[in-house]
């Protein structure tokens, strides 16, 4: 039973991880951002893409221990009855990838959490005035 989760909890963390792969690719690509190095975005989102990442494995977690549908109702959140068939599924390797790309997928909707890269920070060498502030003393 415990190596069937441990697989499992793998195959998430590889669906959750190539979903932030293509985001960090998709931010990269945009024609709009100056920085397309993935690296400088990963490093500069890294906080984003931890907090998405622990949610997602508490959230799978709980859809492990079959205590999601009971966590749900106790917040008063209505469980559509296919989205109670989907929780009752057994949690193969498959399900478990699906589930990785969904959640952080899921995730990168909520305000804060999104996959955009925050706007830069400009400083007029001169006067020390970043973006219309106050110059620096």
């Amino acid at each position: 039973m415990h190596r069937m989760t441990i697989l499992a909890m793998f195959f998430f963390l590889i669906g959750s991880g190539l979903h932030t792969l293509a985001q960090v690719d998709a931010i990269a690509r945009a024609k709009n951002n100056p920085n397309n190095s993935r690296v400088t975005i990963f490093k500069s989102r890294w906080q984003t893409i931890l907090i998405r990442a622990a949610w997602s494995v508490a959230i799978f977690v709980l859809w492990l221990q079959g205590q999601l549908v009971a966590v749900l109702a106790a917040t008063k959140i209505s469980v559509p009855d296919s989205l109670a068939g989907v929780l009752d599924l057994h949690v193969s390797g498959a399900v478990a990838f699906m589930a990785g790309y969904l959640f952080d997928s899921a995730l990168a909707f909520i305000p804060g959490l999104k996959n955009s890269v925050p706007a830069a920070i400009d400083a007029d060498s001169s006067t020390g005035k970043v973006d219309g502030a106050a110059p620096k003393a």
